[in-house]
Order: structure tokens, then C-alpha cells, then sequence
């Protein structure tokens, strides 16, 4: 089956595999893959140009997941070898696209099957993404809790006022704290500055894969991060992201 997706979602795992996930036409967000290791940061490049990444329009030729389980139920598999670059989407087009999608609120992704807020359960959920617009953006730190590698974070409130703690997958953001050095106060002020200023703040959240280390739980994390102002008008005078 060949469908065409939006980008939405491009982020970091380990090493050098990436999570890629789309909305198609209808609204449904899905999510290619490639069998073991995965989608690797090559298969995103043509020419060592990087085409796979949130606004792009990509074609695929998808198939059945085998031993797809909740709550990552957007899960298909596509041929590496048939991916179609369709051109991007405009200003107007990706602000309509994340209208479109927001939901209320985190809660209201997940449809209650978060448990405290932070993590979901294997075999429970209706879906592992969802986009929302922030409604306060109260932090944003870089913490190495495993490694000497910054790991960031964001506290953000959602729409019912609920606090989250998330760490950044995407890998836009990934990529320039790869770049810091060790200039991490600079970074988290002036992150935290464009996010606090921007009119309309969208973030793609998901629900991470079991984890056996912390208890086998599907934790959240936020997998894009998208900066707009209030109306595709305005939005043509701006740089997006």
C-alpha cells in the first residue's frame, strides 16, 4: 500500500537508529519502520542531504507490522528502496496539519491509559503519539544522568494545567546540544527564551518503548518541537522551527 505522509516526528534512539512518524491525508499518524536495527540516520539522506524530516511529504509503500502491540498501534513497515520525496509543506500547510491534530491535552492523547501522568503500559492504549499545544513553558535544562552526554529537558504545563517533565528526543534538538560543548547555560536561556516567546508552541509527545530497567513502562518523552505564530498568515514572514 503506497501512502503518502507529512512529517511530523524525527527522532533520536540509540547509536545511530532514528524514529520516524508521519499523518497522512486523513489525519492518522503512522509510523515506518524497517526490520531489525530499524531506521538508521542514512536512510533519511539522498546525496548526504537529509529528506526525511518533519514537514517533508514522503511516499511510501507500507505493510503490516508483524506483532504490532498496543500502545504502539501507528506501527507499519515500508521497502527502503521505495521511498518518494513529494515536495515539503508550506507555512500554511504545516500550521493547518498541527491544528488539525492537537489534542486538548496530554490526557486526552492517551485516553486516560497514562499512569501518573508519565508512562503508559505494553498491551494498553489506543495510540503512542499525539500533538498538543503547550500552554507554559516553564524550563528547559540539560541533565547527563547516564553518560557526560547533556540530555534535555522540558517542563512544560498542557491545557489542563498539568505538569509535564519530559526528556527531548527530537533530533533537531539532539543534534545542537551534540554542538554545545560545554556552553550548556547559554543554550538552555536562550531555548527557553524562544520557546516562552512563541505565539503558538505545538509538541509531538510519545510513549517510548518497554523499558525492563524501569519496570518494563512505556514512558513519555516529546518527539517534536514547533514553534509558530498564530496564523499561516503571519507565518509566511517567519522562519518555522
Amino acid at each position: 500500500m503506497r501512502k503518502l505522509l507529512t512529517i511530523t516526528d524525527l527522532t533520536r534512539m540509540s547509536g545511530n537508529r532514528v524514529c520516524i512518524a508521519g499523518i497522512d491525508s486523513d489525519g492518522v499518524c503512522i509510523r515506518p519502520d524497517l526490520p531489525y536495527p530499524g531506521v538508521l540516520q542514512e536512510h533519511l539522506q539522498v546525496d548526504g542531504r537529509r529528506i526525511i524530516k518533519p514537514r517533508a511529504k514522503i511516499e511510501f509503500e507500507l505493510s503490516p507490522k508483524p506483532n504490532t502491540e498496543a500502545p504502539h498501534t501507528e506501527d507499519k513497515l515500508f521497502r527502503v528502496d521505495t521511498w518518494r520525496h513529494r515536495g515539503d509543506c508550506d507555512n500554511q500547510e504545516w500550521l493547518q496539519l498541527l491544528n488539525r491534530a492537537a489534542y486538548p491535552s496530554i490526557e486526552d492523547i492517551f485516553e486516560g491509559a497514562l499512569q501518573e501522568h508519565k508512562h503508559g503500559l505494553p498491551g494498553e492504549g489506543p495510540r503512542s503519539l499525539g500533538t498538543i499545544r503547550a500552554a507554559y513553558v516553564h524550563d528547559v535544562q540539560l541533565a547527563s544522568p547516564y553518560t557526560d552526554s547533556p540530555r534535555p529537558r522540558l517542563r512544560f504545563s498542557d491545557a489542563e494545567r498539568i505538569e509535564h517533565d519530559l526528556p527531548i528526543v527530537d533530533l533537531a534538538y539532539r543534534e545542537q546540544v551534540d554542538r554545545l560543548g560545554q556552553d550548556w547555560a547559554s543554550w538552555e536561556s536562550t531555548t527557553l527564551n524562544k520557546l516562552r516567546r512563541a505565539p503558538v508552541l505545538f509538541l509531538r509527545v510519545g510513549l517510548a518503548r518497554p523499558w525492563a530497567q524501569m519496570g518494563n513502562r512505556c514512558y513519555l518523552q516529546v518527539t517534536g518541537i514547533y514553534c509558530l505564530p498564530h496564523n499561516a498568515a503571519d507565518q509566511e514572514k517567519s522562519t518555522v522551527r
